[in-house]
């Protein structure tokens, strides 16, 4: 398949969303597309270019803009999105705080990926730069993968973000390494965690998955 210009431009310059200085960081695979049409690539690739500063952006602008319009940030209760809801619920049982829906809502409506440093506290992003309706869609995934991970490398090492979630098992052995190769250079407490979009283990619930998750991390984070 033909490498489109989108996607060589968003495989080449665009991580995510929030700020590399933020202490909580979540690496997933690839941002997932809408199917109604205007989330095309090239779409991505144009706000991309209007919008990302070192490789990120503030996710609010991004889904909110005219050429994107998506649904995640509009009014008061707009609706929680399945990957972020369960990350969010991971963060805010770290936080030692509210793990209710509507706490989460707010979290994802107020907070999540901002690019604001005084206000902002994650950063989201992606082992391909290319979006995909689904691991099934054909992508170039492997497009500028080694560049991307030397890059996060190097930002691990001068930003030491408390916290990396790394989710998905299909990517756990392209961080494998790398995190093991970071060992003492870096204070960050890095933990492989399956996709908020699979099913978790019988007998536990993805809401219990995740919150123990989070309530772990923080125990381990105290005692460093």
């Amino acid at each position: 398949m033909p490498i489109t210009d989108a996607a060589r431009y968003l495989a080449e310059n665009c991580y995510g969303y929030g700020h590399w200085d933020a202490p909580y960081w979540f690496i997933g695979l690839e941002e997932g597309q809408s199917k109604d049409g205007q989330d095309t690539l090239d779409a991505r690739s144009e706000v991309c270019k209007e919008l990302t500063q070192d490789g990120l952006c503030d996710i609010r602008l991004f889904h909110n803009h005219p050429r994107i319009n998506e649904k995640w940030f509009k009014g008061i209760k707009p609706p929680t999105q399945r990957t972020w809801r369960y990350l969010i619920l991971t963060l805010k049982a770290f936080l030692d705080e509210d793990t209710t829906l509507e706490s989460i809502r707010s979290y994802q409506r107020d907070k999540w990926g901002s690019a604001d440093q005084n206000f902002g506290e994650t950063c989201l992003i992606e082992l391909s730069g290319v979006a995909s309706y689904s691991l099934n869609t054909p992508r170039e995934r492997d497009l500028f993968r080694s560049e991307r991970i030397e890059s996060i490398y190097k930002r691990f090492l001068k930003h030491q973000p408390r916290f990396a979630i790394i989710y998905g098992k299909h990517q756990h052995g392209h961080w494998g390494q790398i995190v093991s190769e970071l060992g003492n250079k870096t204070h960050t407490q890095f933990v492989f965690a399956e996709s908020p979009t699979a099913h978790t283990a019988k007998g536990h619930s993805k809401k219990e998955y995740w919150k123990s998750l989070g309530q772990e991390l923080n125990r381990k984070i105290a005692v460093i």
